[in-house]
């Protein structure tokens, strides 16, 4: 997939999410059922990997959280519902969805960055959105949080440090009850 295809998976996916909102007239399930289909559609009309599926999903994921800001939607309950309708997607083509939570947390905290919102509320969203749907997933609820902290941390870390340190504590505060295995200090790599 190249740039081209990629900034028009953004768009696509944005122009969905807006009128499907606009058409539902609230946001009650509507955001997680439109990220649902696309991710399904986008995994069952590809048979890309590495690089090209990355690409087609960061379209995805990051023209639903431009949508979201756009209408001025809460960006927490936006990304747990993106969350969970592109793990619902996933789940619905039998792709790994440990894997996908930490991808689209990743992404969707570099797009909140990207439109000004609020990575912290992003990456909490996020995290809440895998929890939320772990068990219809068959995986447990502290390894969904887990791989969606360490991606949403990962996105972060990308941004810059102090994006790090905000998201990690924000994580730490917010996930009770067992341990994310986030690491203490911002890798090298970040750097």
């Amino acid at each position: 997939m190249n740039h081209l295809q990629m900034r028009y998976a953004t768009a696509e996916t944005k122009d969905a999410v807006l009128t499907a909102l606009r058409a539902a007239g609230n946001f009650d399930g509507t955001l997680a059922d439109v990220m649902a289909g696309l991710t399904e559609r986008t995994l069952k009309d590809t048979r890309r990997l590495g690089a090209d599926l990355h690409d087609a999903m960061t379209g995805r994921l990051t023209g639903a959280v431009d949508a979201a800001t756009e209408i001025g939607a809460e960006m927490g309950i936006a990304a747990r519902m993106i969350m969970a309708g592109t793990l619902r997607g996933a789940g619905q083509v039998g792709r790994s969805t440990v894997d996908i939570a930490n991808e689209s947390a990743a992404t969707l905290v570099l797009g909140a960055y990207e439109v000004g919102s609020n990575v912290v509320d992003v990456a909490q969203g996020a995290v809440a959105g895998a929890m939320d749907s772990a068990p219809a997933l068959g995986v447990s609820v502290e390894e969904a949080a887990t791989a969606a902290a360490q991606g949403a941390l990962r996105g972060a870390g990308d941004i810059d440090r102090t994006s790090w340190r905000e998201v990690r504590r924000a994580l730490l505060d917010s996930v009770q009850g067992f341990d994310l295995a986030l690491p203490e200090n911002r890798p090298l790599s970040f750097i």
